[in-house]
């Protein structure tokens, strides 16, 4: 971020938040106390990555040397969908796939199971819980071959081959 003229600052608190309400301070950078001209700062959050949403809220705190301090505009980050992994047992499987998947968040998902064409032979909505959820998915009317299950929800994006015997 950038500021011009700056008078008394002393300090830019960086706040972060999952639902642009409740806001708590990651971290901290010096201000350049008083400026004529147009100042540079930056901070990397480097947990984000780890954050199992799919937007995250920040915005800044500048104090100054009276105590005092303002609030800049809250901007809005949005991240990639979580793409965690699918695993299928067993595989190939017979009359019954049982897929575990993570989500980073209670939501609704949808599974799908794709043929090699493209086709969505069957399909089905289902409720993820926060964490590893176990799906079990009944496959005796498949012919036997190669097939694909993809999973995708709010903030989760997965796909895995499996066969069918």
């Amino acid at each position: 971020w950038k500021t011009e003229n700056e008078k008394n600052a002393v300090v830019f608190s960086i706040e972060k938040s999952y639902n642009n309400q409740q806001f708590k301070a990651i971290g901290a950078v010096a201000a350049s106390g008083n400026t004529t001209g147009a100042s540079s700062y930056n901070y990397n959050d480097n947990s984000a990555g780890n954050d199992a949403v799919t937007r995250l809220y920040y915005r800044l705190k500048l104090s100054d040397i009276n105590g005092s301090y303002k609030y800049s505009n809250t901007i809005a980050v949005a991240l990639p969908s979580f793409t965690g992994a699918v695993t299928i047992s067993p595989n190939p499987v017979s009359n019954e796939l049982k897929a575990t998947t993570t989500s980073p968040a209670d939501c609704k998902a949808e599974w799908k199971i794709i043929d090699q064409a493209g086709r969505v032979i069957q399909k089905s909505s289902v409720l993820l819980k926060k964490g590893n959820n176990l799906l079990s998915i009944n496959t005796s009317k498949l012919a036997g071959g190669v097939y694909y299950l993809h999973i995708s929800g709010s903030g989760v994006e997965c796909k895995t081959k499996f066969q069918k015997y």
